[in-house]
């Protein structure tokens, strides 16, 4: 589990550099190989990121299995690829000073304001922090549990803070004319961790209100990131309200977009997705289980190579793989979205 590793590490004052949302349910293996980013990334980058995941052992699927260590760039052939390569035995994570992290939240009246703060939260380097997560009022009411510190109408920025940076923050705050409306020691506040609030969280969250929502993964990058974002707002606000998350993408900052909308039809998410490339986001499909579709993972004739001399019968994961191994009958997903993807 994450967590036990988590806390094990901390008892040595270190922990691990980034970890998902489900920190308290997910596997180390399952977020090496399905995982994309997380608490952490605002700092560190994403996964597929040199350095963040340090090797793996892993089983092959052959008459005569085979323990590999795969190591440096070749763990891209298995970093998110669903175990379609073999057994994920042991991944080898790098470590990070541990802090004693607080939760926080900062609102504001308007949601671009929040925007900007997040951003400037996430590239002070002063400011020891782990998560900068800017979510709207229209998602934010739906967090019941915090409706208390997230007053009627305001946007809400949420963040882990190491204890030593809380006055930092403050005059940060201040400065963007914010209010600071939760201070609390990591996971105190109702015994729940506030990123349960962020990432792929905030959707359960509002799901279980509204079952008929659905999502799109977008990336703000490029000379001005804060300017897409007040594009995307200004002209799709009211039918896709977004939840952002700041993180570093091979160095350099990006927003991802976590714009959520209510379901009216696939023509719908071709519509948004088409508009919002139009104007540079970049998008990726979340609505497909082939690989290679989703548009956050290359899949190249490499990929293709080490899935065959690893897995020769195709018993892992089968049908994941468009053109490969594909399974009569079976839909493949929304695969014909467009993802322009941010792979690189």
């Amino acid at each position: 589990m994450v967590e036990v590793f988590d806390n094990a590490t901390r008892a040595q004052g270190f922990e691990l550099r980034m970890h998902p949302s489900t920190k308290r349910s997910a596997t180390l293996g399952g977020f090496m190989a399905g995982g994309h980013a997380g608490i952490g990334s605002v700092n560190y980058g994403i996964l597929r990121d040199r350095g963040n995941i340090l090797g793996l052992k892993l089983a092959t699927i052959e008459e005569t299995p085979r323990v590999l260590e795969i190591r440096g760039d070749q763990l891209a052939t298995v970093h998110h690829a669903y175990g379609v390569n073999g057994i994920i035995l042991e991944v080898e994570m790098p470590l990070a000073p541990a802090h004693a992290w607080r939760d926080v939240i900062v609102c504001f009246h308007d949601f671009m304001q929040a925007a900007r703060f997040g951003w400037a939260l996430a590239v002070a380097d002063g400011i020891a922090k782990k998560l900068v997560s800017p979510i709207c009022w229209r998602l934010a009411r739906h967090f019941h549990a915090l409706r208390a510190v997230i007053p009627e109408g305001r946007h809400a920025v949420l963040g882990m803070v190491a204890a030593e940076s809380i006055e930092a923050l403050t005059d940060l705050v201040r400065e963007f004319d914010g209010a600071l409306t939760f201070n609390h020691p990591e996971g105190a506040f109702l015994n729940q961790p506030l990123y349960e609030y962020t990432w792929g969280h905030t959707t359960l969250q509002v799901l279980a209100d509204d079952p008929s929502v659905t999502y799109l993964i977008c990336i703000f990058r490029g000379a001005d990131p804060l300017e897409q974002v007040r594009l995307i707002h200004e002209r799709f606000g009211e039918e896709a309200p977004l939840h952002l998350e700041l993180k570093r993408i091979n160095g350099q900052m990006a927003i991802e977009g976590i714009p959520l909308l209510r379901y009216s039809g696939p023509q719908q998410i071709d519509r948004l997705s088409q508009a919002f490339e139009e104007l540079g986001v970049r998008i990726a499909n979340p609505h497909t289980y082939f690989l290679q579709n989703g548009g956050m993972h290359k899949i190249d004739d490499a990929q293709i190579a080490f899935k065959r001399a690893r897995d020769p019968f195709s018993l892992m994961n089968p049908g994941k793989i468009a053109g490969f191994d594909e399974i009569d009958g079976a839909p493949g997903g929304a695969g014909h979205i467009k993802a322009s993807g941010w792979a690189y």
